[in-house]
């Protein structure tokens, strides 16, 4: 296996068709969503959007959106995954943060000093946020939803 951060940047390689012989399961795919989600983000509030499109039907729904230089790509993968920041969910995902602070608090992982100089830093970045932060903060940030 190569990890040599380098030559894996500078030797990639754009693939524009793929075996449509290979298959990944729906399960598959949303565990490896799941697995994912399960890196820390922003603040942790985790608002982030998937899209699956792994039939046929959900890959040309795609066209609609997508340059036609893409449609081999994805017309050809086994499935395509879209990942999304959703700009109004964190507008309300912030309601959790003290949530996720004080359940923190009650495990003993942190202390209430550091959880209120937490929330006290946060919370008022996302309760007066106007819509340029929150576009910033959901590419930063990415919920499971298939496209059939």
């Amino acid at each position: 296996m190569n990890n040599d951060f380098k030559d894996i940047m500078q030797n990639r390689k754009s693939i524009r068709h793929y075996d449509s012989s290979v298959k990944i399961s729906r399960d598959e795919l949303l565990e490896i969503i799941n697995e994912s989600i399960s890196a820390p983000s922003a603040c942790n509030l985790q608002s982030w959007h998937f899209v699956i499109a792994d039939t046929l039907e959900g890959k040309k729904k795609l066209h609609d959106f997508l340059m036609p230089f893409n449609y081999p790509q994805v017309d050809t993968a086994p499935a395509t995954i879209m990942v999304f920041g959703n700009t109004k969910s964190n507008t309300k995902s912030y309601l959790k943060y003290r949530d996720l602070w004080n359940g923190m608090v009650e495990e003993k992982k942190v202390t209430p000093e550091a959880r209120d100089a937490a929330v006290n830093t946060f919370l008022p970045l996302y309760e007066k946020a106007d819509r340029q932060m929150l576009v910033a903060d959901a590419w930063l940030m990415p919920h499971s939803s298939p496209c059939n």
